[in-house]
């Protein structure tokens, strides 16, 4: 019986600690009717190379089913303990494989943590589209669906000012230009110029590292929100605990991994976003073990 009983526990260790790339799917949907639009979610790849052949391979199989329209990258792509390598040979498989496919990215902390000028100008330089402070929105057209991008740097950046970062992200998103117009007068000269406030009729996404701050997003006419930050609470027990410990969210993650729809969304007395993507990201450290928690590419589409 003992016997028996250690090998249950070892194959169900064995099941909790494997982690092959897993490819995770989600649909939004709005209220006119479009092609699909699908988007492959990249996140916190911590400059590793173990998983790159097969996310690779991934995405050139949807490339050749006409099943790859954006690639957006939300943060910690690059570590700042790790050599730049791993990230290098991701941003130019990136560039060499899927050249005419629009690419956009945003900071996450750990490119805070290192040389951010030589970080940004890696992605530049691999023709990849930054959203910040200097370029906070872009629109672009897929498929027939209009896309408002909005994207900013990861408090990191701040010294992890908070209070600024959310001063910054509100003159950089609000719809009222008054406001905006007096806010931007005490913001650094770096800042630049704010885009004009996104048509009614276009799909509203904010691309940002970290999930926690959903009620600072929700205050504004946004659709969708993509993060990661979370590496899905590093551990999981299926249908018990979706997410065990996550970075500034702490226990019992409310916002570790998966689609969040807006009624699952935190409590805000302003209009929160439709659907909330958080990425459990891509990283592998065997000194913290991932447990039923595999490392994931997340495709969204959108129709």
């Amino acid at each position: 019986m003992k016997k028996f009983v250690f090998i249950l526990i070892a194959l169900v260790l064995a099941a909790g600690i494997y982690a092959p790339l897993t490819e995770r799917f989600y649909d939004v949907t709005f209220a006119q009717p479009q092609e699909p639009l699908h988007i492959a979610l990249l996140s916190d790849v911590h400059s590793g190379t173990f998983y790159l052949p097969n996310l690779f391979e991934k995405l050139k199989n949807a490339q050749q089913k006409g099943e790859l329209d954006a690639i957006f990258l939300v943060g910690d792509i690059i570590d700042d303990k790790e050599p730049i390598e791993g990230a290098r040979e991701l941003l130019e498989g990136l560039k060499n494989d899927f050249g005419q496919t629009p690419k956009f990215y945003v900071t996450g902390n750990h490119e805070f943590m290192g040389d951010i000028d030589a970080i940004k100008a890696l992605v530049r330089e691999n023709e990849i589209v930054i959203l910040d402070s200097w370029l906070p929105s872009v629109a672009i057209e897929l498929k027939g669906h209009n896309l408002w991008l909005f994207g900013i740097d990861d408090p990191k950046g701040f010294d992890n000012d908070v209070a600024f970062w959310r001063e910054l992200l509100r003159a950089t998103l609000t719809n009222d230009n008054a406001w905006r117009e007096a806010k931007r007068q005490s913001l650094p000269s770096w800042f630049g110029a704010i885009s004009a406030a996104p048509s009614d009729s276009s799909i509203k996404i904010l691309l940002t590292h970290r999930p926690e701050f959903i009620e600072d997003y929700a205050q504004f006419p946004l659709d969708v929100v993509l993060s990661g930050h979370t590496h899905g609470g590093q551990v999981r027990i299926p249908f018990l605990v979706n997410g065990l410990y996550a970075p500034n969210q702490g226990l019992f993650s409310p916002y570790a991994g998966g689609l969040y729809e807006r009624d699952k969304i935190a409590e805000s007395h302003h209009q929160a976003p439709l659907y909330l993507v958080v990425s459990r990201g891509m990283s592998l450290n065997w000194k913290i073990p991932r447990i039923f928690n595999p490392p994931e590419l997340v495709w969204l589409t959108i129709q």
